[in-house]
């Protein structure tokens, strides 16, 4: 919006120029050239990653839904580390949650989802940004299809399968789990990189870029060699 010239409705903000705005949205087929969704899917993309580069903007909506489930979160994830090794700034919208691990592993990498509110028979969408994966015990998507007129039988069904296998996925997460101090030190490094990657762009001058290191310096290292 801001490079169109458009108003930003923010209080406040950074934005570089971009050199190109990439985008993938839509999930329609391709019947002149004879591809399925997936395969207009994976040419575009493919498209993308010929295109962007450090400065573009690339902006994906459910990457993958149109092949198995496991293909698609695994084409997903791949694509999505190239686009964060390359650095192109990206906006991947997914129902993969096999994806919000890559925000563990890489510190460029942030999770959001969107805010809602439910009870225990209906989920209202708030249209609100918040940090951090979305919550996997809601039963959302259950939720809004009893919501549209499902017969209560299905449902229930539904609700007995969803909890057995999301049992079975946290027994299997559990055992995978790295130690508790681990966790706490690389969310401490990734924060810290996540400071210094924007700090990158910013428009400071030496003296301001001195301050900045200094005040990044007392929050995220004095601490550690004090511990140390």
């Amino acid at each position: 919006m801001a490079q169109m010239g458009c108003y930003v409705p923010a209080s406040e903000a950074s934005i570089p120029i971009r050199d190109r705005i990439c985008t993938r949205f839509g999930t329609s087929d391709d019947m002149e050239e004879n591809a399925s969704t997936f395969a207009v899917e994976m040419t575009e993309t493919a498209f993308i990653l010929e295109a962007c580069t450090s400065k573009s903007l690339v902006l994906i909506d459910e990457l993958g839904r149109g092949t198995a489930n496991d293909e698609g979160a695994a084409i997903a994830w791949s694509i999505g580390e190239e686009l964060i090794e390359r650095g192109s700034y990206t906006c991947f919208a997914t129902h993969y949650h096999q994806l919000n691990r890559l925000a563990q592993l890489y510190p460029r990498c942030r999770c959001y989802h969107m805010g809602t509110e439910s009870n225990t028979n209906s989920v209202h969408f708030r249209y609100v940004l918040k940090d951090g994966p979305f919550p996997s015990s809601g039963m959302y998507g259950i939720k809004t299809a009893a919501q549209s007129g499902l017969p209560a039988e299905l449902i229930r069904e539904a609700e007995r399968t969803y909890e057995k296998l999301r049992n079975d996925s946290e027994a299997t997460e559990n055992s995978a789990n790295l130690d508790p101090a681990a966790n706490s030190a690389n969310r401490i490094n990734r924060n810290l990189l996540h400071h210094l990657y924007v700090l990158r762009y910013a428009d400071l001058d030496n003296a301001g870029l001195r301050r900045q290191l200094q005040y990044l310096r007392t929050r995220f290292l004095a601490p550690t060699a004090e511990n140390e």
